[in-house]
């Protein structure tokens, strides 16, 4: 009888989990693909527009845009193929429908949020604690991105399976049941082929089986120590595939204070939610430059001294196992090695998917340990308040044009915001100019100028890099790209001189740039007619 109420409480917490992890995501239904990733991964990917078995089998034999993620690519293909809206246009293109995307991307982190509850379950016992540390999981503001971004999804799909491997697991060392093992294992590995920085497992699963399951830290290390064996060949791959060009790379030795910088900006996260962005422009140079590296350590080692003292005064393990959980999550994406968007920023809210396993265990721990009616009202009203935050968050990620503008808003240096935002206004008035033809330039100057003012920030910080780091490819091929997209934006509004000008610099920093050489002959032709011809359009 006892096990037939506590089957149904555990349903009824699950469907809240279900339901109220639905009512703060719904938003992304509707929401657009988003110039951020999601045209080379989706939407403008001829893979996916007309994707095949042989065209699937290439991403399993190949790494595209310096990733290894074939499990996410069969994904996407899988998708594509239910998501065709029809011909686009009248040369018989495809569209794809943004929503089936971005509603995979929510029902897969709504079955997140169920796992983490069984993960909780299992570990903290009690159903109600459980239920709070997975709703924490499933409606903390840093997991809009993953979920709200299509591009996502290798975040949102690796965090599903690891998250199933380590409930596996967890049976597994509670049952001694071999064929949950072989679960774990399979996920597992599946995890890492979604995105390499499931690596990061098997230390999740030694702290749980050492610190929560109690069992010896002999027998604890030996199943975790296997998975290495299959990690081995996503890390040297990673490796191969995975060369980051940054314009300066933290010696070893000042990597450590990269790694609790991040983790400090993480916890401050956790703890207020606010100011969130793609693009934190929290970089290695940046960092070297600023203030906060003399006082950013200290936060992630102050929490690891107050959870040892809670450990050694309360024996209360679970706040250091959550600690220690969601710091080795991150470790592939610290800093420790580097990695290509430590360009932009070493932390990101998506990094964070799996490693929020780390924090709900706290949430569920602390409520379990005391079971009153303040601190569950106070957890309660906290998760609310999180709720009201995500959703609000998720209309963030509505299109291009309002990611990137809160972007700029929310970090106004962000080189990833100012480019992005520059280009989409820029696109938007080629988009006018191919639909009104040969029409009058002068009704369009509207969006064109609004194009310009990003698109000049972009150059100061760019200007600014490549300054300061001369040997950076990237940052002159940025610089080069910018001034030739800020040239023709020019040139629209029929001011050739200056048109002429930036082509003319995007030449001296690139000789080679085509586009440039083309769009300054056009610029010249119109100069040499007076601009008694209309321009032509590309």
């Amino acid at each position: 009888m006892l096990g037939a109420v506590t089957s149904k409480i555990e349903r009824a917490a699950v469907l809240i989990v279900v339901i109220l992890t639905l009512a703060v995501f719904y938003p992304v239904f509707l929401h657009d693909f988003v110039t951020w990733d999601d045209t080379h991964n989706v939407a403008n990917n001829q893979d996916m527009l007309s994707p095949s078995w042989e065209k699937v089998k290439w991403y399993w034999t190949h790494q595209y845009k310096d990733l290894y993620i074939p499990v996410t690519y069969t994904l996407w293909a899988g998708v594509a193929t239910v998501a065709r809206i029809s011909t686009a246009d009248a040369h018989g293109g495809v569209e794809l429908n943004p929503e089936v995307f971005h509603a995979l991307n929510a029902l897969l982190h709504v079955a997140s949020a169920v796992v983490v509850f069984g993960i909780l379950r299992r570990l903290i016992g009690n159903v109600w604690a459980a239920l709070l540390g997975a709703l924490f999981f499933a409606v903390h503001p840093v997991q809009v991105e993953p979920v709200a971004w299509v591009s996502g999804l290798k975040d949102v799909l690796s965090g599903l399976l690891a998250l199933v491997a380590v409930l596996a697991y967890i049976h597994f060392a509670q049952s001694n049941k071999l064929w949950w093992h072989a679960l774990a294992t399979a996920a597992f590995v599946l995890a890492m082929l979604a995105k390499p920085s499931a690596v990061a497992v098997p230390f999740v699963v030694l702290i749980i089986e050492w610190l929560v399951l109690k069992r010896g830290l002999r027998d604890a290390i030996v199943g975790p120590a296997l998975w290495l064996v299959f990690a081995l060949p996503v890390v040297v791959v990673g490796m191969l595939v995975q060369k980051p060009a940054l314009p300066f790379v933290p010696p070893v030795w000042a990597r450590p204070v990269v790694a609790l910088d991040a983790l400090g900006f993480y916890l401050v996260k956790l703890l207020a939610p606010f100011h969130l962005a793609i693009d934190y422009g929290r970089s290695p140079q940046w960092l070297w430059s600023s203030w906060q590296i003399w006082v950013s350590w200290a936060i992630p080692v102050a929490a690891a001294l107050a959870a040892l003292w809670i450990v050694w005064r309360f024996k209360f393990v679970l706040i250091a196992a959550g600690l220690a959980v969601m710091a080795v999550a991150l470790l592939p994406v610290l800093g420790l090695v580097p990695f290509d968007f430590q360009s932009y920023s070493t932390t990101a809210d998506h990094y964070l998917y799996f490693a929020m396993l780390g924090p709900a265990m706290i949430v569920a721990a602390v409520v379990q340990r005391w079971m009153k009616k303040a601190v569950i009202g106070a957890v309660v009203v906290w998760i609310l308040f999180l709720a009201g935050r995500s959703h609000l968050q998720s209309w963030v990620w509505h299109d291009s044009q309002s990611l990137f503008e809160h972007t700029i808003e929310t970090n106004p240096r962000s080189l990833a915001g100012l480019v992005n935002l520059g280009k989409y206004y820029a696109d938007q008035g080629r988009d006018l100019a191919r639909q009104a033809n040969q029409g009058p330039v002068l009704a369009r100057q509207g969006t064109y100028q609004a194009a310009e003012q990003p698109l000049r920030q972009a150059l100061t910080l760019y200007e600014k890099a490549v300054r300061y780091w001369p040997n950076d490819a990237k940052a002159r091929e940025g610089l080069a790209n910018t001034h030739a997209t800020l040239g023709w934006v020019i040139l629209m509004q029929l001011r050739i001189d200056p048109a002429i000008a930036e082509f003319e610099t995007t030449l001296k920093i690139d000789p080679n740039n085509t586009e440039a050489a083309k769009l300054l002959a056009q610029a010249k032709a119109v100069k040499e007619k007076r601009g008694q011809e209309a321009i032509p359009i590309k």
